[in-house]
């Protein structure tokens, strides 16, 4: 069981720096950031896990790597359990996002918004990677950080522009800001889950790899962005 949590924690190490990267000009306390990644989340991971698993009860949907139901699940409960798992899950972790960071005095540049959310995004997909390895094995683990991980994260960027556009542009009013954002990236992560249930495996692995790093892209570079407009800018 060791060496699960130490593979899970490579694979959260490696991902957190290439976040952390970014943050050039007013770098947030790596310590604060990999706290705040493992507070948030278990703050969203916890009541998504577990209204996923009400879900999937009630539709009859089984985990992909085990033996599951009698009968595979009809096309249109799959079509339902994506829809809601996308939202369940994007819901939660950008209410513990908006939850940590309207309380943080080191949200003080545009660009924190993204590091901070995609890192709870990050911590998020990690609980869940300790799941799904201790069940799957490490082979899962593996595939689970150039596909799950990535998705995870890169989708956090999409509402993590909804917070930052919502303290800097609105003025602190963030929820009527962040609900399209929201919306935008518990879609994608619908369409990932659905393709991922319903397309023959060795091809649905390559639409996975496809669409998660096509998201983890769009959001280093509005990371970058953002970084670039930085008021600590000047002071380098």
């Amino acid at each position: 069981m060791e060496i699960v949590y130490i593979s899970v924690g490579i694979s959260f190490a490696i991902w957190l720096y290439l976040i952390y990267k970014f943050d050039r000009y007013e770098p947030e306390p790596l310590m604060i950031l990999i706290f705040i990644g493992i507070a948030g989340g278990l703050m969203s991971s916890i009541p998504a896990a577990f209204l996923n698993s009400i879900a999937a009860s009630v539709l009859n949907i089984a985990p992909f790597f085990s033996s599951g139901a009698d009968e595979p699940a009809a096309a249109s409960d799959l079509l339902k359990f994506s829809l809601f798992v996308g939202f369940n899950e994007e819901i939660w972790k950008s209410l513990a996002a908006l939850f940590i960071l309207k309380r943080l005095s080191h949200f003080n540049e545009p660009a924190d918004a993204l590091i901070y959310s995609m890192t709870i995004a990050l911590g998020f997909a990690t609980f869940e990677n300790i799941e799904y390895t201790l069940m799957g094995g490490l082979d899962l683990l593996v595939l689970r950080s150039v596909t799950a991980v990535p998705l995870h994260v890169g989708l956090a960027a999409i509402w993590g522009i909804g917070i930052t556009r919502g303290k800097y542009i609105k003025g602190g009013s963030y929820f009527a800001v962040m609900v399209p954002y929201v919306t935008a990236a518990a879609l994608l992560h619908a369409l990932y889950n659905y393709i991922l249930f319903t397309v023959d495996s060795s091809f649905s692995l390559i639409i996975a790899v496809i669409i998660s790093f096509s998201v983890i892209k769009y959001a280093f570079k509005r990371l970058t962005e953002l970084v670039e407009i930085s008021p600590f800018k000047k002071e380098e």
